[in-house]
């Protein structure tokens, strides 16, 4: 998959955004194919943000790493914040230094893969969910929602999270934000698998595509 997310932003770059209608086109062709090949298995926000660093930085292999890279701190960023704010700083300093010596941490940063950006907008939506119920501030709660989406745009995982936090959002007495984040992420999701589907000329595309390939990472 390494190979095709990196093939799928050298298109992006080659044939623009628009004229592929942001499909992930998985083709190696110097004009776009009548009949493209696509790589629709996971939502194509990494691909996407690996296009925009061939673009600053130029094409090669450690270009196409620097997304997870920057999803990977942004996480060790993130778990301080949220450990700092629940309980204090030495703590949220104890917890930064242990993810970034453990293992998932290294591996997941050297990987060309989704796991560690849909981490990140996870953490992101947790962040920004507990800074709006301190300060009640709509920014915070915009930055809260569109996590929710663009997490869904990273991968499967997104929604499935969202679902397991709703009795914390019930625990908070906030059980109607709970479902609207739960409904944006799900929703999300739906539309990538209506637009894939689409792409495919095959609807079944619906089924295997969330419940297959949810769990199936193949």
């Amino acid at each position: 998959t390494t190979l095709f997310r990196s093939v799928i932003a050298h298109n992006y770059n080659q044939f623009g955004f628009l004229h592929t209608f942001f499909a992930p086109i998985i083709s190696v062709q110097a004009t776009i194919p009548g009949e493209p090949t696509y790589y629709l298995n996971h939502p194509p926000l990494l691909s996407m943000g690996i296009a925009l660093m061939f673009t600053l930085f130029g094409e090669s292999f450690f270009t196409g790493r620097l997304m997870p890279l920057i999803a990977v701190v942004s996480c060790s960023v993130l778990f301080y914040l949220i450990a700092r704010l629940m309980i204090d700083r030495i703590y949220a300093s104890f917890v930064a230094v242990c993810l970034s010596v453990i293992p998932a941490s290294i591996v997941f940063g050297k990987m060309i893969g989704q796991e560690s950006l849909v981490l990140c907008f996870a953490l992101l939506s947790v962040y920004s969910f507990l800074v709006y119920s301190k300060s009640k501030s709509s920014l915070w709660m915009s930055l809260f929602f569109l996590s929710g989406v663009l997490g869904a745009l990273s991968d499967w995982p997104m929604i499935y999270f969202a679902l397991s936090m709703q009795p914390f959002f019930f625990y908070k007495k906030q059980k109607r934000i709970g479902l609207l984040f739960l409904a944006l992420t799900v929703l999300t999701g739906l539309c990538y698998l209506v637009y894939a589907s689409t792409l495919r000329g095959d609807w079944s595309f619906l089924y295997s595509g969330f419940l297959n390939r949810s769990v199936d990472r193949k």
